[in-house]
């Protein structure tokens, strides 16, 4: 249920909190995001009503360790969103645990006040993962600026109002075009783990999706861009930029951009008509893929249909008799 609490904001650019921007209080009416549309496309629409801060009257928010590392990384890349700060070793217990008294009131004390609390190995890591990179975007001649970070777009696309949290929106043009750049960290920045991540969280949706809420913000057509990094040493960074070439067999976005014009279209329909469906009351019938049975093939199941060699494999593993 909408608690009629929010911002009443208009289309274009704001500066507002992450809390206020995931809490959904841009405006009087619920607003699409991408996680949202992704959820809508990969689940249902009843999934995404049930992820919706306002639209639930029972949505539990996911526990913010969850993404603690994640926002301090943000943070020491972007120069914006939440601080983070490091536990004082005195509050922890003898094993590092932050399991006493002092650890959860101090923990709490950051929360309060928007801090995300980080153990001092975490922020070992993030200083390392700051350094590189900063190096990585330095080499490549790319600058992100604080003022630039973590702006939010609204507009209406398709008639479905939308927003988007770009990580950094440059304000100058990149080898001649204009980027929006969204930050991820991972524990692999290589392109076939890219290629995978891609795939398995459709962040080419998530591209097309901020694409269209941008451009329907600001009239600017943008590209967008990815930076990977590793969370572990060496800390690798990978820059990604989707295929964008409609009709290539290697094209990505055309698809993406169909995959967002269709969560749009239910999401619409869902708030017009208050029906929230989820999976549909019928018996999938599932194929099995290609690459599953070859697996089994290439052990080579074939040879055990044969009675005799099953026969052979018996005797050669059964116990030895004692006379």
């Amino acid at each position: 249920m909408l608690d009629g609490s929010h911002l009443g904001l208009a289309p274009g650019i704001h500066r507002v909190s992450a809390e206020d921007y995931h809490a959904d209080l841009l405006r009087e009416g619920p607003t699409l995001s991408s996680s949202l549309a992704r959820t809508i496309l990969n689940k249902s629409p009843l999934h995404a009503w049930t992820a919706h801060p306002r639209l639930n009257p029972d949505h539990v928010s996911k526990s913010s360790k969850v993404f603690d590392f994640g926002r301090a990384a943000h943070r020491c890349v972007l120069g914006a969103g939440g601080d983070y700060e490091t536990f004082p070793l005195d509050v922890l217990a003898s094993n590092g645990a932050a399991s006493t008294k002092a650890a959860k009131e101090w923990e709490a004390d950051c929360r309060s006040r928007g801090v995300t609390p980080v153990k001092q190995e975490d922020s070992d890591r993030l200083e390392a993962m700051e350094t590189v990179v900063k190096a990585a975007l330095f080499d490549l001649g790319l600058f992100l600026d604080p003022l630039c970070s973590e702006l939010t777009a609204l507009a209406p696309v398709d008639d479905v109002w939308c927003r988007v949290m770009a990580d950094n929106a440059p304000g100058r043009p990149f080898k001649g075009k204009r980027l929006l750049i969204d930050f991820k960290t991972t524990e692999d920045a290589s392109p076939d783990a890219c290629i995978r991540s891609v795939e398995s969280y459709g962040y080419d949706t998530q591209a097309a999706f901020y694409l269209d809420a941008w451009k329907a913000a600001t009239g600017e057509a943008r590209t967008f861009l990815f930076i990977f990094q590793e969370k572990s040493p060496p800390y690798e960074v990978g820059f990604v930029r989707l295929h964008d070439a409609p009709g290539d067999e290697a094209d990505w976005l055309e698809d993406a951009r169909s995959k967002a014009a269709y969560a749009r279209r239910q999401w619409a329909h869902c708030l017009a008509t208050d029906e929230w469906p989820g999976y549909p009351r019928q018996v999938a019938i599932l194929g099995a893929r290609g690459f599953y049975r070859k697996k089994w093939a290439d052990q080579g199941a074939s040879e055990w249909t044969d009675p005799e060699t099953l026969r052979t494999a018996y005797v050669a593993q059964a116990p030895e008799r004692i006379a």
